[in-house]
């Protein structure tokens, strides 16, 4: 039997670390998502501004980072405007809330798209087809909105109760809550597919919303 030395043990820690370095655990035993991550996310279920409603809960698969690969990350719908049969744009605001990894473990999951990719060959009901396959960035219009109201309101109750320290520690409370990203396009109905992907870039890491 091939000899296990201290050196190799150290090596394989440190591989470990080292490729799950963008999720970790707190003292606490929770599941952080650290901030600047890209992530491609493949949607589970189609969304569409005509049919979605505010607070309907949604799932994507990601795809990569590789070593994350399988995880599903769940979030819900904050706004949705269907532009109808006028003139205007349709509008959803998507908002991503935690990422639960293939072992179990679920952290919090804070996140804005960056870019859409369609689904084309899409069957009945919006699934792909076995002859399914991504295609180019959409028409789609992406804005970020950030919850400067909850940080205004978190720095108002954090300086009640611990002065000028709270007010700062209540603010990031408050930011740290409620950013979603505005997917906008001109016409009467902005459709997402089961199988659209999302590429999306990670925020402050987020606790997990109970």
């Amino acid at each position: 039997m091939r000899n296990i030395t201290p050196v190799t043990i150290a090596l394989a820690f440190f591989f470990l670390l080292f490729s799950s370095a963008d999720v970790r655990s707190n003292p606490d035993g929770e599941l952080l998502v650290d901030k600047n991550v890209t992530f491609a996310l493949q949607l589970l279920s189609p969304l569409s501004t005509e049919v979605s409603k505010k607070g309907d809960r949604f799932e994507c698969k990601v795809i990569s980072p590789a070593h994350l690969a399988g995880s599903i990350v769940s979030g819900h719908i904050r706004k949705v405007k269907n532009a109808g049969k006028g003139k205007g744009k349709s509008e959803m605001d998507l908002a991503f809330d935690t990422i639960t990894l293939p072992d179990g473990r679920i952290g919090g999951f804070n996140a804005t798209v960056l870019e859409v990719n369609d689904v084309a060959h899409a069957g009945q009901n919006g699934v792909a087809d076995n002859e399914g396959t991504v295609k180019g960035k959409s028409r789609v219009k992406i804005g970020v909105k950030r919850a400067v109201t909850g940080a205004l309101i978190g720095a108002g109750i954090g300086a009640l109760i611990g002065g000028g320290q709270g007010a700062v520690t209540g603010a990031a409370i408050g930011a740290g809550v409620g950013v979603t990203s505005t997917l906008a396009m001109e016409g009467p109905n902005l459709e997402f597919k089961t199988g659209t992907q999302f590429t999306v870039k990670t925020d402050a890491p987020s606790h997990r919303k109970q």
